[in-house]
């Protein structure tokens, strides 16, 4: 693994101009943020271009829209910063912690003081949502000369409102009480009240120029720019529903990315002031422990991930290797794999959360945008297993969610790992299959093979089939994963449909594998199926946790 510095040149503007990005943390220790920095053949230039994310499930949803939107930039000349606040994506610091929106302010003007740092002596802002908001608020005091707003929150009340109607209620005792969880991100009620208290219509001052792309109704937004003299243009675009479908539904909103690149335009003067670079790794506190992250790139298709280890105590040997879940990047869902990969480096562990080709960070090589269960993910998870046995000892421990436990279980069988944690595999799904975000829209439509499965098990059918030697494709599979030396570790929702169907429709091929191959299964009381119910990931953690260290003890022999 080497120190990430990705190259793309899949788009003619600019000339053809290569754009490079390093990832970085920004500022130090526990109150790093962190950004994806791009630049045209990796040289800054003086026009910087600062891209601010939404957060909640938006976060998600943009982020193909957003790398785009960035590399793009790149190619005109600018020197782009794509920025994860404080305590969400990759930055240190947890989504609990008190001050969130004082914590993403300070990120803002971190990194608006990094692009300075790089040369950049004329600063544009790109926002989306929140993002939006804190662009156009902080305009003035960060130096932007202009701002593209998407769809910013112009009335927080309404906003914080919304967000309570669609999310999780997190439970008291628990950190966030009294918030709530959406789509895996924590509102606790502090940063509810401070999203409240946003107010655009009330600016006292905005940046020269602005470009607000949103329906009507920001038209009062608008006029008040225009008061403030901002020379002021407003889009309507049909593309803005990129923002509000899941991961795996959604495309790049090229609209949107066109407007903004256009209204930007090619830099002004772009002389150069420097190469960029990957910072070097970065240690702060997790859980009063030290812990240290640094910006990969394995294997033959360089595929991009974050390395988590302990950073002062000895790591144990081995690796484990946290897959892309859906359509959804290193980070995971609602930042699971953040959080998961640090409480494992608290342990001992070292920890590579990667994207798949055609996902986050990793080279797109024709796949983007990645999609469940695409069949190159096997390709690149074997890629992952040669790359780490050629270079390191020890077990290497691959964990999974959904369409994540599936490729990594087929994977397991042309290049083995020394286990598989699977949570909530759906082993029924097939190529060929549909692919939904939603498991409510899987479970209706099976409902007929579901009722079949149901009959089939009560009736004693599958059993006598399997005891006569038939097998359909998943019963197949099982016997293939049986022979194998891979330890398998079924990590289960309650009441989770991928259990439900094993339970149905291959018992006796389950009780086997229980029996007389090692399979462990448990299941999680609560939890749903992407852990968006937040205050119940400790258990699942911890189920992860006990699997890495009985492979680990296996490998050394221990009972």
């Amino acid at each position: 693994m080497t120190a990430s510095l990705r190259v793309t040149s899949h788009d003619a503007g600019a000339g053809g101009a290569t754009v490079v990005t390093a990832g970085r943390w920004i500022g130090h220790g526990e109150r790093a943020a962190f950004g994806w920095l791009s630049a045209a053949r990796g040289v800054a230039t003086g026009s910087g271009v600062l891209v601010l994310p939404p957060v909640g499930y938006a976060w998600w949803s943009s982020y193909q829209t957003l790398r785009l939107v960035s590399e793009r930039l790149a190619r005109l000349g600018h020197t782009v910063v794509r920025l994860q606040y404080h305590g969400t994506g990759n930055a240190a610091g947890s989504q609990s912690e008190p001050d969130r929106l004082l914590a993403w302010r300070a990120s803002v003007q971190q990194a608006a003081d990094e692009l300075s740092g790089l040369g950049c002596d004329q600063l544009t802002v790109v926002g989306v949502q929140v993002g939006g908001s804190l662009a156009l608020e902080m305009a003035r005091e960060i130096g932007a000369d202009a701002v593209a707003a998407w769809a910013p929150v112009i009335k927080g009340r309404r906003e914080a409102r919304t967000l309570r109607l669609r999310s999780h209620a997190i439970p008291d005792g628990y950190p966030g009480a009294g918030g709530v969880s959406f789509g895996g991100t924590v509102f606790g009620p502090e940063l509810l009240a401070a999203i409240a208290d946003i107010d655009l219509l009330t600016l006292p001052s905005g940046p020269g120029r602005a470009l607000i792309i949103d329906d009507e109704t920001a038209a009062p937004l608008v006029g008040r720019l225009e008061e403030l003299e901002v020379l002021t243009e407003h889009r309507v675009l049909d593309d803005e529903q990129t923002l509000g479908v899941a991961a795996e539904d959604a495309v790049p909103a090229l609209q949107t990315i066109e407007a903004i690149t256009d209204w930007i335009g090619p830099a002004y003067q772009p002389s150069t002031t420097g190469d960029i670079r990957p910072r070097p790794a970065i240690e702060f506190a997790w859980q009063d422990t030290r812990i240290r992250e640094e910006v990969v790139t394995l294997g033959a298709h360089r595929l991009v991930g974050i390395l988590t280890s302990p950073a002062r105590a000895a790591c144990q040997p081995g690796t484990v290797v946290v897959l892309n879940s859906g359509s959804e990047p290193h980070v995971g869902p609602g930042r699971a794999w953040v959080e998961l990969a640090r409480d494992l480096a608290v342990a001992g562990s070292r920890v590579l959360r990667v994207d798949f080709r055609g996902w986050g960070e990793s080279p797109d090589d024709g796949y983007a945008p990645g999609r469940p269960y695409d069949q190159h993910c096997i390709e690149d998870t074997i890629d992952i297993l040669t790359t780490l046995r050629r270079r390191q000892q020890g077990p290497i421990v691959l964990v999974g969610l959904c369409a994540g436990a599936w490729i990594a279980l087929k994977a397991t069988l042309a290049e083995p790992a020394d286990a598989v944690v699977a949570i909530n595999p759906q082993l029924y799904w097939q190529p060929g299959d549909p692919v939904e975000a939603l498991l409510t829209d899987t479970r209706k439509r099976r409902t007929a093979e579901r009722l079949e499965e149901e009959a089939g098990r009560e009736s004693g059918r599958w059993d006598a089939l399997d005891r006569a030697g038939h097998r359909n494709a998943p019963g197949a599979w099982l016997d293939q994963l049986a022979a194998s030396e891979t330890r398998l570790f079924l990590l289960s929702a309650e009441g989770d449909d991928g259990l439900e169907y094993l339970e149905n429709r291959l018992a006796l091929r389950l009780a086997d594998l229980i029996e007389n191959h090692g399979l462990h299964v448990e299941t999680i009381p609560g939890i749903d199926h992407a852990m968006h119910r937040t205050w119940l990931r400790p258990a699942m953690f911890a189920a992860v946790a006990r699997a890495v260290t009985a492979t680990r003890d296996h490998t050394r022999g221990e009972p």
